[in-house]
């Protein structure tokens, strides 16, 4: 089979970890059948880049169209999902996969009609999590086409690794507890709220050595490091910045406990990955984060500030109950959170579509 992927998020010199998902799963396909890509990298935020990303898009998604494809699997609604339907004129089969911002936010704002338009036409809409499922449906999607398929795992790769090896990898301390935020440093992850509770957690407990990470960049960077000094925890808190993607399974084996308190995540590709790390999780009861964890069985959700103030307290006092969790964690990536079982539900989803 012949595939065209369409997607607006892809890893790039510039951003190597935009839309890393895409490309994994791009890799994984390829195992399977030919796989072309039409892709624009990087994660521009001005208006005026906008409009030259999807521009770009366009032309690379134009270049491509003399080439006969059995499928067009777009990634993201707008513009990927909006530009795969050029391939309609051929009654070429379409699937469009839906990540969260594409209908969180998009699909209010005055891109709403493109986005309903192009849900509407596509043979096979897929989403990341239960919730956007529902998301598409409100918006006139037709039931019986809309999935959910969240993105795999590396269950190789990302492996529980040896605590101690995994810090003198990245220099961080030996002992102590270690908390760990992954992604961009931006408001819809709550850095702020980590390092606000982490600092009193700090005064609390302050018979144990405790250190939070936060292993990314972004908007928020500045700031987080002018707090952390005021706090006078600035010996406990660490910036790794845009890390290499190569580091990425040390930083879960340096780590104890992975937070998660976003205010909206569709999905919550980290706290997949921390499962197959092997470490328990604190994340925000919303979204997909609510079909990762397992409530008190491989880590905490919460609704509230002091709930995930003493859900840390609590795991960070045990370390049993740490282990317990990330065994758990690492069974469920194990059974069905990996690419292996992801792409072979795909593989059906692509036979039913394009014999239809």
């Amino acid at each position: 089979m012949r595939i065209l992927v369409i997607t607006n998020m892809y890893p790039s010199e510039r951003a190597p970890w935009a839309g890393i998902f895409v490309k994994e799963f791009v890799d994984q396909v390829r195992k399977y059948h030919e796989v072309d890509v039409a892709s624009v990298g990087g994660s521009r935020k001005d208006f005026f880049s906008k409009i030259g990303k999807i521009s770009l898009l366009t032309l690379k998604v134009l270049s491509r169209f003399p080439r006969r494809y059995d499928l067009i699997h777009a990634h993201y609604v707008f513009p990927p999902g909006f530009l795969s339907l050029l391939y309609k004129w051929r009654s070429t089969p379409i699937i469009v996969h839906c990540h969260g911002s594409d209908l969180y936010i998009r699909a209010r704002g005055p891109l709403r009609p493109a986005v309903k338009f192009a849900l509407r036409r596509a043979d096979l809409v897929l989403c990341v999590s239960r919730e956007l499922m529902d998301i598409a449906v409100t918006l006139g999607v037709d039931a019986s086409k809309v999935k959910v398929l969240p993105m795999g795992v590396n269950v190789e790769r990302i492996t529980p690794l040896d605590k101690r090896t995994s810090r003198r990898k990245i220099g961080l301390p030996e002992d102590g507890v270690i908390l760990t935020q992954i992604g961009a440093l931006i408001e819809r992850k709550r850095p702020l709220l980590s390092l606000k509770v982490f600092s009193e957690l700090v005064s609390e407990l302050a018979e144990r050595k405790l250190y939070l990470v936060y292993g990314g960049d972004g908007p928020l960077y500045r700031e987080l490091k002018e707090k952390t000094s005021s706090l006078g925890i600035e010996d406990r808190v660490f910036f790794l910045g845009g890390f290499p993607e190569y580091l990425k399974p040390f930083l879960y084996g340096a780590s104890d406990v992975i937070l998660l308190p976003s205010r909206q995540e569709a999905y919550g590709l980290v706290a997949a990955e921390a499962l197959a790390a092997g470490r328990p999780i604190v994340a925000s009861n919303v979204g997909g984060l609510r079909e990762i964890v397992n409530h008190s069985v491989n880590g905490f959700l919460f609704n509230t500030r002091d709930d995930f103030k003493k859900h840390l307290a609590t795991l960070i006092s045990d370390e049993g109950l740490r282990e317990r969790m990330g065994r758990e964690g690492r069974l469920k990536a194990l059974r069905s959170l990996s690419w292996e079982k992801r792409v072979k539900q795909l593989l059906e989803m692509y036979e039913q579509v394009t014999k239809s």
